[in-house]
């Protein structure tokens, strides 16, 4: 054992494999990450809207009303797939897809974009980024400010992250 630098970041290539590989071929491995899943994400985040309907001037009825409101349009978005970039999985897929990638590769990067989708009102979208396309540039390399394509300042604190167009080990062209 060493520092964190020699244990993991030299190593993190293999490591994800090694973790990936147990998760793909040794049952008792997707068991343990399943159980992980479902015990600590299970359903996945809810909402449950509650207005302060003294400090916005409603009555207790009204925002009875307007909290139902707020909940159908949100499951309107998070019931969806449209709420997906990719438009594979809904919101809820998605805590869980996060959840297991973050076990199995150490990281994920969840980016928000808005795209606009016909009979969709509502713009937003969750794109989940593989820990593998973080990346330090090769412009960076020598950068101790920069690990694993995360760049912090010189108190530690994250100011960018570098992310490939494809995955590093992708044969696709782009």
């Amino acid at each position: 054992g060493g520092s964190s630098k020699e244990d993991i970041e030299e190593n993190i290539q293999l490591l994800r494999e090694r973790s990936r590989d147990l998760y793909m071929g040794v049952p008792i491995a997707t068991g343990a990450v399943k159980t992980c899943r479902t015990n600590v994400v299970g359903a996945g985040l809810r909402l449950k809207s509650q207005i302060d309907y003294k400090a916005v001037g409603l009555s207790q009825e009204q925002s009875r009303e307007m909290e139902e409101k707020i909940e159908r349009e949100f499951a309107l978005w998070a019931d969806s797939t449209a709420c997906d970039l990719e438009r594979l999985d809904n919101f809820y897929e998605l805590q869980q897809l996060a959840f297991i990638n973050w076990l199995i590769s150490g990281d994920l990067v969840a980016l928000l974009p808005t795209t606009q989708r016909v009979n969709m009102p509502y713009d937003l979208r969750i794109q989940l980024i593989e820990a593998d396309r973080l990346s330090t540039p090769t412009t960076e390399k020598r950068n101790p400010l920069v690990t694993e394509g995360v760049e912090v300042n010189c108190q530690g604190e994250v100011t960018a992250y570098h992310i490939c167009n494809k995955h590093p080990l992708s044969n696709e062209i782009g």
